[in-house]
């Protein structure tokens, strides 16, 4: 019985496996048939890249800026 459950949970590993290969490699092949990225998509990805940021250290600051009243307002 154990070597069944054995058995049973490596075949789907196989399984797994070869169906991610397979994925990847569909994906590798798409990324490759496009060639270089061009000067209008690579621009437009570093905006978005630039907007996340600018919302991540935005909200950091906002978090920082309400620990800090908190820290005050118990030391009072």
């Amino acid at each position: 019985m154990r070597a069944f459950s054995l058995l049973s949970i490596l075949i789907a590993l196989v399984i797994v496996g070869v169906l991610a290969k397979k994925q990847l490699s569909h994906v590798q092949g798409a990324a490759d048939s496009s060639g270089v990225a061009s000067p209008q998509s690579a621009s437009a990805a570093q905006s978005v890249q630039r907007q996340i940021q600018n919302e991540v250290n935005g909200l950091m600051q906002d978090r920082a800026s309400q620990v800090d009243r908190g820290m005050a307002e118990r030391q009072q």
